[in-house]
């Protein structure tokens, strides 16, 4: 079930959604921390999840952001493309194959920006598009509900502050609470992802030279 953690806009920035009361931590293991909200109108939570990753920001930007490779380093995931980019907005397309259920896909629109005032810090927020992408697939289960967030924080020079923020229901006839099961027992594994991918050559800066970094302005705004 990691596929629901791949379901990846928010409307506001995470600063405010761990000030709301009603946010209940779940999980504290290996520096990773996930939490879950009752979602209004839904049986299916809110799942946050946050830990820290050892390089600076501007590099975690480039994973985060890396989603033709999504097949390659996120769980489950059997296809990503870029359908469309522009900017600092992607129109992007995802299937994941998660066990013993069938084939989940979705477009995604992605959005990323600089948080104000934080030349370091940076949002990358998504909210599903899929009438924008390709058609339903005969055996492929289209995924209607997906929105969230990445926020990327600097904590020091050569360590950013992960977290990431989803709202999905993953369609089909999967019950409610085994969804939420699955969240909270399958979300960690993205921050892990994100740990090991950062680490690969090809996120090595090309612009500028190391907290002086200028790639970021080639994706965010």
């Amino acid at each position: 079930m990691k596929f629901l953690i791949l379901l990846l806009v928010i409307i506001t920035p995470v600063v405010t959604a761990f000030a709301d009361s009603e946010w209940e931590l779940v999980t504290d293991n290996q520096g990773i921390k996930v939490w879950t909200r009752e979602k209004a109108g839904s049986a299916v939570k809110e799942v946050m999840t946050s830990g820290a990753v050892d390089a600076p920001s501007w590099r975690v930007l480039k994973v985060v952001t890396d989603l033709d490779g999504y097949a390659n380093f996120m769980p489950h995931t059997k296809e990503s493309r870029i359908l469309e980019k522009e900017g600092n907005e992607a129109l992007f397309y995802t299937r994941v194959a998660p066990p013993l259920i069938s084939d989940r896909d979705y477009t995604l629109k992605i959005v990323s920006t600089r948080i104000e005032g934080r030349e370091r810090d940076f949002l990358i927020r998504f909210d599903q598009a899929n009438d924008r992408g390709p058609a339903t697939i005969k055996g492929v289960v289209r995924v209607d509900v997906v929105r969230g967030y990445w926020q990327l924080e600097t904590k020091n020079e050569g360590a950013t502050l992960l977290t990431y923020y989803v709202f999905t229901e993953p369609g089909g006839s999967v019950p409610d609470g085994l969804a939420n099961k699955a969240n909270v027992q399958s979300v960690p594994a993205i921050i892990k992802a994100v740990r090991e991918r950062v680490l690969l050559k090809q996120y090595e800066c090309q612009d500028g030279e190391g907290s002086d970094c200028e790639d970021w302005k080639a994706i965010a705004e």
